[in-house]
């Protein structure tokens, strides 16, 4: 059993490893006052911040989501270090929501303005095909070559191509989905 435990890989601890070492180059450097400092505190709720964001989309496995739990109570904690004042805390609280809706309605903004520009001129936005995709085309297979019988009147060689029609590009049709007659119990 503890071969098994030994093998599983906490991404988080190897993060946080990381701020240790600076954290003690820090101390090194400035003493023991910098841990109450309140950029170092800042700086080091910034990186809890940022590895928790890192791992926010990928899953987490029991270890690290207990990790996350314990990351996500110490920043609050130190957020409470840097404003002890429940008043001033609040307030920036608020200010930082608006601060993060109006990014939220920006980005909102230029994603529908972009969107409108590319229908009315026409361009829309084609998605990039995968590597696979691509690979797959810029190579034919030689089985391909050989299944195409003889051209009439030419002999079967690799500079005859064949004549290939572009058709024009048509929307793809996306079906609505179908009402639902309410949740089933």
């Amino acid at each position: 059993m503890n071969n098994n435990q030994s093998t599983i890989e906490n991404r988080l601890e190897r993060d946080l490893a990381v701020w240790d070492r600076i954290q003690a180059r820090q101390v090194e450097r400035y003493g023991k006052d910098v841990l109450k400092d309140r950029g170092f505190l800042a700086a080091k709720r910034e990186m809890y911040k940022h590895i928790m964001q890192k791992y926010i989309g990928k899953r987490p496995n029991a270890y690290e989501k207990a990790e996350m739990r314990v990351l996500r109570s110490q920043q609050r904690k130190l957020l409470r270090q840097m404003y002890p004042n429940p008043l001033v805390r609040l307030l920036r609280n608020i200010l930082a929501l608006n601060v993060n809706l109006v990014r939220l309605a920006g980005r909102m903004t230029i994603g529908a303005v972009r969107g409108a520009v590319a229908v009315l001129t026409g361009q829309q936005r084609k998605p990039a095909p995968s590597k696979q995709y691509t690979a797959a085309r810029q190579t034919p297979p030689a089985s391909n070559r050989q299944t195409r019988g003889p051209q009439v009147g030419k002999p079967l060689t690799q500079d005859n191509s064949a004549v290939v029609r572009k058709l024009p590009h048509k929307p793809r049709i996306v079906p609505r989905p179908a009402k639902s007659k309410g949740v089933r119990r």
